[in-house]
């Protein structure tokens, strides 16, 4: 039986934005499509076997700590951990604990509430 250790490092999300691209069929009034509104998201933990994900449809005004929170839901985790999201080189997270005793030279840490998931690209890829 193997054990694994489940940490912030090993959690991985892929956002998949919903787009519809394809033209309705003609019966339909263009009026009646609105812009997506929700994200498609698959989930899954690194460094284990066999394969544990999740797939998650999430709203897209929903900002990184609220997606902290349904990746812990998801789990049925009890979110005892700190966390961080690294997205294209760039830190997201609680600044204030983030940044607790770092100097100039550390990356800067942006507000995870200030970002949405509808500011990401389709199939953005980031660690938590």
């Amino acid at each position: 039986m193997r054990i694994a250790r489940l940490t912030p490092q090993n959690i991985r999300a892929c956002v998949a934005i919903n787009h519809l691209d394809d033209p309705p069929p003609t019966l339909f009034i263009w009026g009646m499509f609105k812009a997506p509104n929700a994200v498609q998201i698959r989930v899954s933990i690194d460094e284990i076997q066999p394969d544990v994900w999740r797939r998650l449809v999430l709203p897209v005004h929903w900002n990184l700590e609220q997606l902290h929170l349904g990746i812990q839901a998801a789990f049925n985790w009890w979110n005892y951990h700190l966390y961080e999201f690294l997205i294209g080189g760039l830190r997201y997270g609680e600044v204030a604990i983030l940044t607790e005793g770092a100097t100039d030279d550390d990356p800067r840490v942006f507000d995870q509430t200030e970002v949405r998931l509808l500011d990401f690209k389709q199939d953005a890829v980031f660690r938590e």
